[in-house]
Parts: C-alpha cells; structure tokens; sequence
C-alpha cells in the first residue's frame, strides 16, 4: 500500500489545519501557494524549512486514533446524551464492475438505550465513511471542532 493511502489526503489535511488541530505528524504533506508556482503537493517523511511551500500535517491512523475522543457528551438529552467512539470495516460493491472496495465507517453510538428503541442503535450523525481509514477518522474530527463536540 503506497504511502499516500495510509495518511490523511492533502485536502483533509489543510481543513485540519485551518480547524487548528496542529499536533506534530510523521507524515508531512508540502505544497506550493503562490500564484507562479505550479507543483503538485508533495508527501515526505520529513520536514524542511522551505520559504516557497506550505506544509500540512498529513497524519496516520494510528495518530488520529489518539487524537480521537473515545467519548463525546452532547449535553442534550440526557440520559442519551453520551456517544461512544465506534469503528467499523465494511465494503461497498459496485455491480457495473463487479468490483468490491473495502470501506471504513467511523460514528459515535448511544451508550444509553430506551425500551421504546427496540433495535434502533442511537448514532451522534450519519455514518461517515471512507476507503481510507484515516479520511473517514479526519472527516469525523472535522465534523466534530465543526460542531463543537471536540
């Protein structure tokens, strides 16, 4: 598996970084942002001091499971108002091509059920997914600062 595929993508990248969730990374994306330059990002294992690019940290799995609250209280609703962290890996298909891609699915579950719930499993948002463990696991901290949560 390349390298790219086990970190967050450049464009996840950046909206962290715009978001202020700056902790240090072993992955670094690089970028040029000037308007004459027409490079491409770029992913390095380390950092350099560069006066004509940009850098993002590009973090792991294993980084945005640490980052990652295991427990989000909403405040609201109590006594459903905790959600427990929640990761699952499943796969999409797709019939045209006979092709099938193994997808992670990152929520947050109700640790508090009400007899009139029956099955229904209380989730914080719609299921956030990805073929990439650590875009699903970004998307989900972004959705969190986003809404106040983190």
């Amino acid at each position: 598996m390349e390298p790219s595929q086990q970190v967050v993508d450049f464009e996840l990248s950046k909206k962290l970084k715009v978001l202020d969730l700056n902790y240090d990374s072993y992955f670094t994306w690089w970028a040029c942002e000037k308007a004459e330059c027409d490079c491409k990002e770029k992913l390095t294992l380390h950092t350099s001091e560069a006066s004509n690019l940009t850098n993002y940290p590009a973090y792991t799995v294993s980084e945005l499971l640490n980052l990652i609250p295991h427990m989000v209280d909403t405040k609201q609703n109590e006594p459903f108002n905790f959600f427990r962290f929640n990761l699952e890996k499943s796969f999409t298909c797709d019939l045209a091509e006979y092709k099938k891609t193994d997808t992670y699915i990152v929520n947050y579950q109700c640790d508090s059920r009400s007899p009139d719930d029956g099955f229904i499993i209380r989730r914080l948002t719609r299921n956030i997914y990805d073929a990439n463990p650590a875009n699903a696991l970004a998307k989900m901290i972004i959705f969190l600062i986003e809404s106040k949560l983190y």
